[in-house]
């Protein structure tokens, strides 16, 4: 089934109101993306750029919904940082080393999906 099918668009709590991830998601993403990149070799500058794609996502419509589900939030977090260490990285990443990231959370067509979905919405 594709990603945008699968996924819940909100998580709830028993006040049946939405919930949105908080700073400390963010910051706790942060830190494992630089632990990522520390341990791979690569520039820790792409960190920041996978964070400024991830912020800049996250204030579209495409991506709004993945502040009330962490799955989702983890997903676009990773796969900017895919994009990120893709653009501008001489290192390659391929998806499937993303998905094994994850410890088989989501998929390599999880991966590759979503890079297209923040990529259309950042155009």
């Amino acid at each position: 089934q594709p990603l945008l099918k699968r996924r819940p668009w909100m998580t709830r709590h028993s006040t049946n109101r939405p919930t949105m991830l908080d700073a400390g998601c963010r910051s706790k993403i942060s830190q494992w993306c630089y632990q990522v990149v520390d341990r791979c070799g690569i520039n820790r500058e792409s960190v920041s750029i996978a964070i400024s794609y991830l912020d800049r996502f996250l204030m579209t419509s495409a991506g709004a919904t993945s502040l009330y589900d962490i799955k989702m939030f983890q997903l676009a977090a990773t796969t900017s940082l895919y994009i990120a260490i893709k653009v501008f990285e001489p290192k390659v990443i391929d998806p499937k080393f993303v998905a094994m990231l994850s410890r088989g959370t989501y998929s390599e067509n999880d991966v590759t999906e979503m890079e297209m979905i923040i990529l259309y919405a950042l155009d």
